[in-house]
């Protein structure tokens, strides 16, 4: 089932990564790194991280690389948002971010959307700037703070707003459903602009059809409030064997808690809970 608004849902799926005023001078940033212990788990961002040493050259890449990681941001286009990864520094927040919208993306297709119109990021004082719908000015992100180290991409912060709590990468253990398939979380984040938790998974069928019942996932925060999704894109049917993701949208959900998703056979007879941590 598609967004009830595939523009909206792409403008808060697009706060992600795109505020940036361009910082010369910068602090070294803590790396996104994926938890490996529990299935499903991801990490959180290590804000007490300090510089190792103070003469550390931290430098930021060329203008024309900047311009096309921003660009590819505005974009909406999986392979430019793929290849946007190597302009980052491998484990950082900037990775994370393009990594997050392609996996977003790529649940839009997954799901049959219609191709989604991007745009491209402008120059706006020393950072890039770019607006999903140009008719309205709070669908804008101003990426500032732009952090770099040996010319790699490494933080940014969007609408005045740092990332480091608001987004995680998921562990590459999957959660399995018995012998209905698994789910595995690639990214969790909080949206700057509209406050909604996106969970973004890969979900995989076993040697039989399924159906992920995205449309009756629920979240518990970590205070142990409850919600559910109020929007999905992904396939709901899997055939055999098949992969996809699926992206879940939880209005004003606490980031850190556990999204749950139900798997079900071909006839239904069978249901299988998979949890998924998103820190």
């Amino acid at each position: 089932m598609p967004f009830s608004s595939v523009r909206s849902a792409l403008a808060v799926a697009a706060s992600l990564v795109l505020a940036g005023v361009l910082a010369s001078g910068c602090s070294e940033d803590p790396p996104v790194s994926a938890a490996d212990d529990d299935a499903g788990t991801v990490s959180e961002v290590d804000s007490s991280a300090q510089a190792e040493a103070a003469d550390e050259t931290v430098d930021l890449p060329s203008e024309e690389d900047l311009q096309e990681y921003f660009d590819a941001a505005a974009g909406y286009d999986v392979a430019q948002l793929e290849e946007a990864r190597a302009l980052a520094e491998p484990g950082s927040i900037a990775e994370a971010y393009v990594g997050y919208l392609a996996a977003s993306m790529t649940a839009y297709v997954d799901g049959g959307a219609p191709g989604l119109e991007g745009t491209t990021a402008e120059r706006e004082g020393d950072g890039y700037e770019f607006c999903p719908d140009p008719t309205d000015d709070d669908t804008c992100l101003l990426f500032e703070n732009i952090e770099g180290r040996d010319g790699k991409i490494v933080n940014f912060t969007i609408n005045g707003e740092s990332l480091d709590e608001r987004l995680s990468v998921g562990s590459k253990k999957p959660a399995r459903a018995g012998e209905l398939g698994s789910a595995r979380l690639l990214y969790a984040y909080q949206s700057v602009q509209s406050g909604a938790l996106f969970v973004i998974a890969e979900v995989r069928s076993g040697q039989e059809p399924v159906t992920v019942a995205s449309y009756e996932a629920t979240y518990r925060s970590p205070k142990g409030r409850q919600s559910k999704a109020t929007e999905f894109q992904g396939p709901s049917d899997l055939g055999a064997d098949s992969t996809a993701n699926i992206s879940l949208a939880f209005p004003g959900a606490e980031p850190g808690g556990t999204a749950t998703l139900k798997f079900f056979s071909d006839d239904f007879m069978t249901e299988k809970v998979v949890e998924l941590k998103t820190r």
